[in-house]
């Protein structure tokens, strides 16, 4: 049986409040009473639950209904469920309200009349309890305890090294050694300020400690600490106002309240993320009750919040928040899913579709070596983008030379030859459209990097000519192959519409700065490549028709959809049952010179499928290498649907989208489009080809 999501941290405040309860002291609000007696029944209905379970379950249920047990019953029932906490081996299931429990009996029954019936013998059975508790508790602080260090020793022996297969971790903390958090962080006044942490500012006046393996600490973490958890993760059963850094998972369970909570490789889980807290996981998700106004929240898998998060700034790879999203900065890469989303007033929510999330999102500066393999990254997407779109685009070529020869097959007289001019239309669009997509790729590498700052901007400028220049070479001795019969409109267009590509992308790299509109330079060479397609347009307008007119004698399939695999295969069979009735000598030279084109387009498709395939495992080997040490996130399939979705929109809900830019640096670079008016049913926005709809 699955369980319901409760709020964990109010549940355990519930159970250390519910003697107080039983007894008159204290009471619970309606919806406190509401969510406790759903708590209790779920569990009930749990056929697993173990006997103290049950019992503590059906004893929430009494004070709930306020049933004629008296007090002392209902005392009894608690007391003999956490007595028997302690019968088990390990004390795994003891916490700090047990003990306070045992403790504050003996101190009533001390100050009742001795030798009531029974007592001596609860008495005995609580000391002895107890004993053994603090029996334990004295071999686990002896198997290890907290080592005072400073911020400079900590960096000295700590190992930069990160384990290799990025994965995203979900997996909660081993118990491991176990600490009262008076004892561990002890009386000690030793301080320093540190101005960094993990690369990010940090400045603060600390008290360091340094843990080996697992550690659990029962207790709150103060605002003066700073702890490191190296090998191992970590366990808090309390509140966190200072500061983490583990190696492994980190479990909170309590909130984190202007704390810091950093995982290296692991999963983390909090209850509430408050004002001013930062909670990071690179490489890992993050599971949290709610979040008011954090600080920053960065995960590089899942953001899963179980209630509502309000304000703050948070960056993942998907969101998923139970209740409602207000007022807040969310960079994603795939989705985002809410009750309700909404920017009331002038704190607006800010939704930003991202291709990568960087460490800077976090506050940590991005280090020359990054920015080396982030370059590196571009320069592979550029390649993987245009010899797709190549690929693409000589299969239609292919296309529409097999068409040609089915045609040229089919007729019987001289004087209809293949239409030589609207493959030569075919093959210039095929060209320019090329053309327009490496334009936009070139763009997009200059947009990636404009937010990383000017030497990154120069950089990617650079590199971008480069590709730009390999991509031209490339296709200007595909054109000079092209014979003139078939290729007369391709040689006059294509290669001034690339050579003027070049020329401005020179200019670009030689004046370009962060400063600059990137924006306007895009909207200039797009205008100039829809002028060059604009000369073709009525040679594309006779290919429309005359595909029209062939339509009903070839098929449907040969004129529009067919794969060249098959259209070659068809053409083949119409050419031997020619050659069996002698009816190709009239159109043979023609023939011959379809068929080379076609080779040749066939060869230049290879080539590019070859070049694709390189850059595609380049690009792998580069992005896996980043994620890895958890410095970058990317997203892997950028075709598929990328998603907001909610039962409820309000107004001030603002998408962005078309950029790389981190929000926090201000507003960000692309297009943007605003919700302005309710929406008061389910509803998704999804990206799809750079175009956001609504569905």
């Amino acid at each position: 049986m699955e369980m319901p999501a409760f709020d964990r941290e109010f549940i355990a405040q519930a159970l250390r409040r519910l003697q107080a309860v039983a007894e008159g002291t204290d009471t619970f609000s309606g919806d406190e009473r509401l969510q406790l007696r759903q708590f209790a029944e779920a569990r009930l209905g749990d056929a697993q639950l173990n006997e103290n379970d049950r019992r503590t379950c059906a004893y929430i249920q009494q004070v709930l209904d306020g049933s004629p047990h008296d007090i002392a019953t209902r005392r009894n029932l608690l007391l003999r469920t956490t007595i028997e906490k302690f019968n088990h081996p390990g004390f795994d299931h003891v916490n700090a309200t047990d003990v306070a429990i045992l403790r504050q009996t003996l101190e009533r029954m001390g100050a009742s009349t001795p030798g009531a019936p029974g007592q001596e013998r609860l008495v005995e059975i609580i000391t002895g309890a107890l004993e053994r508790y603090a029996q334990h508790c004295t071999r686990v602080e002896s198997a290890g305890s907290g080592i005072h260090i400073t911020a400079k020793e900590h960096q000295a022996e700590q190992n930069d090294a990160l384990p290799a297969g990025a994965h995203i971790a979900t997996h909660p903390p081993r118990r491991g050694t176990e600490h009262d958090a008076q004892a561990f962080f002890g009386p000690s006044i030793r301080r320093e300020t540190v101005g960094e942490l993990e690369g990010m500012a940090f400045d603060r006046n600390v008290r360091c400690f340094e843990h080996e393996g697992d550690l659990t600490i029962r207790g709150d973490i103060p605002d003066d600490v700073l702890l490191y958890v190296r090998a191992g993760g970590l366990t808090v059963r309390g509140f966190l106002s200072g500061c983490v850094v583990v190696d492994d998972s980190v479990q909170i369970e309590g909130n984190v309240q202007g704390g810091w909570a950093y995982s290296r490789r692991g999963a983390i889980q909090v209850g509430r993320i408050l004002a001013a807290s930062r909670v990071i996981c690179p490489l890992g998700q993050i599971n949290c009750a709610a979040i008011e106004r954090a600080g920053f929240v960065y995960c590089g898998g899942l953001l899963s919040v179980a209630q509502d998060a309000q304000g703050g700034h948070l960056a993942a790879q998907h969101v998923d928040v139970g209740g409602a999203l207000r007022s807040a900065r969310v960079s994603f890469l795939e989705t985002i899913r809410a009750k309700h989303i909404s920017g009331p007033g002038k704190e607006h929510c800010e939704l930003c579709f991202r291709q990568y999330l960087t460490p800077e999102d976090f506050g940590r500066p991005l280090e020359e070596a990054l920015l080396a393999g982030l370059r590196a990254e571009m320069r592979a997407t550029f390649r993987v983008r245009v010899s797709r779109t190549a690929c693409y685009n000589l299969k239609r070529v292919r296309r529409s030379v097999l068409r040609a020869m089915i045609y040229q097959l089919s007729v019987t007289e001289a004087k209809n030859p293949a239409p030589a001019e609207l493959i030569d239309t075919e093959t210039v669009c095929a060209y320019l459209s090329l053309a327009m997509t490496a334009t936009e790729a070139f763009m997009g590498m200059l947009e990636s990097a404009a937010v990383l700052g000017s030497d990154a901007l120069r950089g990617a400028a650079h590199a971008g000519l480069d590709e730009l220049t390999a991509a031209e070479k490339q296709v200007n001795r595909e054109i000079a192959n092209i014979p003139d019969d078939l290729g007369k409109l391709t040689k006059e267009i294509a290669p001034i519409a690339w050579g003027h590509l070049i020329v401005i992308a020179r200019k670009l790299k030689d004046g370009m700065n962060a400063s600059q509109p990137i924006g306007g330079h895009y909207e200039h060479l797009k205008k100039r490549m829809e002028e060059y397609f604009s000369q073709v347009q009525d040679h594309a307008r006779q290919l429309a028709c005359f595909l029209l007119l062939i339509e009903p004698g070839l098929g449907p399939a040969v004129v529009h959809g067919a794969p060249p695999g098959e259209l070659r295969s068809r053409m083949l069979g119409d050419l031997a049952e020619a050659q069996a009735k002698g009816a190709t000598q009239a159109g043979a030279k023609v023939l011959r010179l379809l068929q080379r084109s076609e080779e040749r387009a066939r060869a230049n498709e290879e080539t590019w499928e070859k070049l694709c395939q390189e850059a595609q495992a380049e690009q792998a080997r580069i992005r896996g290498g980043l994620e890895e040490s958890g410095a970058m996130r990317f997203l892997w399939h950028a075709a598929q649907d990328r998603s907001v979705r909610a039962e409820g929109f309000g107004q001030g809900v603002h998408f962005y989208f078309g950029s790389s830019r981190p929000l926090q640096k201000g507003e960000p670079l692309g297009e943007r489009i605003s919700i302005n008016y309710e929406i008061s049913r389910s509803a998704v926005f999804t990206l799809r080809h750079g175009s956001l709809l609504q569905l």
